[in-house]
């Protein structure tokens, strides 16, 4: 499994889930993988290429931005929006 953090959710706690998973999952975050200043659409259309992940966020703009709603729909990416409540109690 490849699980990727948005740059909304903590760093940490990808780099905590990595040590725990490793050799058995990847785990990577925004600022290791692209700059911090890319778009949405940019960030969902390379890390498509990349393969089949699993995106963590709580930016659910992405699920009501027309363009990045569709950016995402059209990708080879699983998401899991988290409500704002849950990914700020992580």
């Amino acid at each position: 499994m490849k699980l990727f953090f948005d740059h909304n959710m903590s760093s940490a706690m990808a780099r905590a889930l990595r040590e725990l998973f490793k050799g058995e999952h990847e785990v990577s975050y925004l600022a290791e993988k692209f700059p911090r200043n890319i778009s949405d659409v940019d960030w969902i259309a390379n890390l498509s290429k990349d393969g089949q992940w699993i995106v963590v966020s709580g930016d659910r703009r992405i699920t009501r931005n027309r363009a990045e709603y569709h950016a995402f729909r059209n990708s080879n990416l699983i998401g899991l929006f988290l409500s704002q409540g849950l990914y700020k109690a992580l």
